[in-house]
């Protein structure tokens, strides 16, 4: 993730909204074709990233397809709350900027 790109929109007044958590893949940008692949940040890429704009961020996560799911190998509908802040405080994300991220920085976004 460019983080230096998120910071100038950020600085421009936008949301910066990381909702793909729990996606880490792998994808073939021609079909058949493995010699051009494209791939999702880690988690702890978004998370970093996140570390530079605390303000403007929100947290979120996507599950959408039957592969997202436990059942078919996904990370769940509860992987944000448990796996990703505990991530986000091992790296230096306080409890604070976390509820700025998942529950202030929405909660202004839905208001406009």
């Amino acid at each position: 993730m460019k983080a230096e790109y998120y910071r100038a929109a950020a600085d421009e007044g936008f949301f910066i909204e990381s909702d793909c958590f729990g996606h880490e893949h792998y994808y073939a940008l021609h079909p058949g074709s493995y010699r051009t692949l494209w791939a999702e940040p880690q988690d702890t890429e978004r998370a970093a990233a996140l570390l530079e704009m605390i303000e403007h961020g929100c947290l979120s996560q996507d599950v959408c397809f039957k592969t997202n799911l436990r059942r078919y190998g996904g990370w769940r509908y509860d992987h944000l709350l448990p796996n990703v802040s505990f991530m986000c405080e091992r790296m230096g994300i306080m409890d604070a900027a976390l509820r700025t991220m998942l529950v202030e920085n929405p909660a202004r976004v839905l208001a406009v």
